[in-house]
């Protein structure tokens, strides 16, 4: 009898210890520690891309007392401590590398309406492009970058990229001579849910497809455009285009990423897991950003594969599209 009261009361004890470390566990992550790095998707016919950043705010959500989170201190080279402002060429940081911005601030955890990239502003010459022809201006309207909903999940750390998808986010504008970026394709996510998608180009196979006659090896040679989702209409995958400028009465889907097939390699880094549509246009026209232009995909027209990828999941899709899958 004595012992089975003894038993009783060490299960009773275990639990109020259980119950007093999940009420712990729950007080101490109001709030997470935050890393947030810059990667990028590169694009054709650049040999810089700069930005040069003064603030980044994390908006709250409209809830009773909540404030917005400011951020004017930010990560250089290890030897050079916080600056307060940060300086980056992009096409430093393709594929899966990335760069740290802010190293470990407190945020709230929950849901944010939006996060603010605020850039110098023009007359400083500090956001430019590089191309063949020189240096040109970089454009960023307004000087800030607003890139929309994320969410901080309530983990003690979290890191964080912004995924610039540089052929989405930025065009050429003739008439200034300069460039224009847009928050249109540069994507938040975590780490710990970023998945991966990349591949081989057999160049070679591409061209003896009538289809692709024309394309330009080492030039402008199509692309690989990634579509959320399954059961599309091929008839309606189309080219990257702006939705606030391009007319869309047919109901055309803008990819959510791409990647060029000028190199031998391609990747599309940093994306949410979930089901998608990949297919490949070897048309050789350039794909501006801004306009609907109708190119034709996917292009062969059996280039057009439908996949599923998990949290750090790497899925590799060869050129041209084999037996149907990825592996």
């Amino acid at each position: 009898m004595h012992a089975d009261r003894t038993e009783r009361f060490v299960i009773a004890s275990l639990c109020i210890l259980m119950l007093t470390a999940c009420s712990s566990s729950d007080s101490s992550l109001n709030t997470s520690n935050v890393d947030l790095s810059f990667s990028d998707a590169a694009v054709d016919d650049a040999a810089e891309v700069v930005i040069t950043v003064e603030r980044i705010t994390f908006q709250r959500n409209g809830e009773e007392g909540a404030e917005d989170i400011i951020v004017e201190t930010f990560a250089a080279d290890e030897d050079a401590g916080d600056t307060e402002t940060f300086t980056l060429d992009l096409l430093t940081v393709q594929g899966q590398d990335s760069r740290l911005v802010v190293d470990s601030v407190a945020l709230p955890v929950g849901a944010y309406s939006n996060m603010l990239i605020q850039v110098a502003p023009d007359e400083d010459n500090a956001n430019y492009v590089v191309d063949a022809e020189g240096t040109k201006q970089l454009k960023v309207p307004s000087n800030i970058l607003k890139l929309g909903s994320f969410i901080i999940e309530p983990t003690s750390t979290q890191s964080m990229v912004v995924e610039f998808g540089l052929q989405q986010s930025m065009t050429y504008n003739p008439g200034p001579d300069r460039y224009i970026l847009k928050p249109r394709g540069v994507r938040i996510i975590s780490v710990d849910q970023a998945a991966l998608v990349t591949g081989n180009i057999d160049h070679a196979t591409l061209q003896a497809n009538e289809a692709c006659g024309a394309l330009e090896l080492g030039g402008t040679a199509g692309n690989v455009y990634l579509y959320s989702g399954h059961g599309i209409d091929p008839a309606t995958l189309a080219d990257n285009f702006d939705e606030a400028i391009a007319t869309n009465e047919n109901g055309f889907v803008a990819p959510v990423a791409s990647s060029s097939l000028k190199d031998d390699t391609f990747a599309l880094s940093f994306l949410e897991p979930g089901d998608y549509t990949l297919a490949v246009s070897c048309n050789e026209a350039a794909d501006d950003a801004d306009l609907l232009e109708q190119l034709v995909v996917p292009i062969p027209a059996d280039q057009v594969i439908e996949f599923s990828i998990e949290k750090g999941q790497t899925l590799s899709c060869d050129i041209p599209l084999t037996d149907n899958k990825c592996v």
